[in-house]
């Protein structure tokens, strides 16, 4: 369970991440 929670976690912040980089490139203009 604890793995479980790890790996959900972790997925989060990819989530947040794939969502936030593109919206860092389009406003640096890269």
């Amino acid at each position: 369970m604890q793995d479980f929670y790890k790996v959900s976690h972790s997925y989060g912040h990819l989530n947040w991440f794939f969502v936030f980089t593109p919206y860092l490139c389009k406003k640096n203009g890269f």
